[in-house]
């Protein structure tokens, strides 16, 4: 499917906006059994067309080890080729000129679509090739893989410092739970630190001082911890410190 996402989505008769606020989606509490379950509509209806990302991926159900901040009320998918096609046949689909992206509406809630970028990020073949499947649902999802999931996180962390303003506090908090969880589940394998620390370098910042400052970041949510957890915790930071030392050869 060649073009630009906005000529895709125009030939296939999408709307265009510019505000979420144009949709007219209603004020709602969301619960878990309706976020997770269309969690699990979108993965067994497109399978592996479809990678999963975003706070959805931290929480318990998936690479979390518990509920460490409020549930995340959208989802965010990134669409191969061939599921933007059948999204196309199957959703209702907007596309949004300010963040040229598309996203469904289903059950009021709100579905983001991407497709070759997230955020300002242009996504690479190893974004798809280091998915997961996570079998966390009543079927399996693909899921974006912690290594790059912690980069994203840090590069929207990172970026944010740039524009002088503070980072999300969540991005800390799913990454605190996505690192010491594999110590506290054992359905779990650790995450890669030298793998997350090379994506860092490549996709965030190549300078030293700048992961020494993502690390501090971090490190200033470990309140949200037990004392068991917190053992576990500094023990991933230290491993995360030692694998940037190595990518950077300091």
């Amino acid at each position: 499917m060649r073009g630009s996402l906005a000529g895709i989505a125009a030939a296939n008769g999408v709307p265009s906006i510019d505000h979420y606020d144009e949709i007219g989606l209603e004020p709602e509490t969301y619960r878990d059994e309706k976020i997770f379950g269309l969690v699990e509509y979108f993965a067994a209806t497109y399978g592996e067309e479809l990678v999963l990302y975003g706070g959805q991926t931290a929480t318990e159900r998936f690479y979390g080890f518990k509920r460490i901040r409020d549930i995340t009320t959208d989802l965010d998918f990134v669409s191969s080729a061939d599921g933007l096609r059948r999204l196309f046949l199957q959703e209702r689909l907007y596309y949004h000129r300010h963040f040229d992206i598309l996203f469904a509406v289903r059950d009021n809630v709100p579905v983001s679509l991407a497709q070759t970028h997230i955020h300002d990020w242009e996504i690479d073949p190893g974004f798809f090739r280091a998915a997961e499947t996570v079998r966390g649902l009543r079927c399996p999802v693909r899921c974006c893989s912690r290594e790059y999931s912690i980069m994203l996180k840090l590069r929207r962390a990172s970026g944010r410092l740039d524009r002088g303003e503070r980072p999300f506090g969540k991005d800390a908090l799913d990454i605190v739970n996505m690192i010491a969880a594999p110590y506290l589940r054992s359905d779990l394998e650790p995450v890669d630190f030298l793998e997350t620390a090379a994506l860092v370098r490549s996709h965030v910042s190549d300078d030293p001082r700048r992961f020494g400052a993502m690390l501090e970041f971090i490190d200033t949510y470990r309140d949200h911890l037990t004392e068991v957890e917190l053992g576990y915790f500094e023990r991933a930071m230290d491993l995360f410190d030692r694998a940037g030392r190595t990518i950077w050869k300091c």
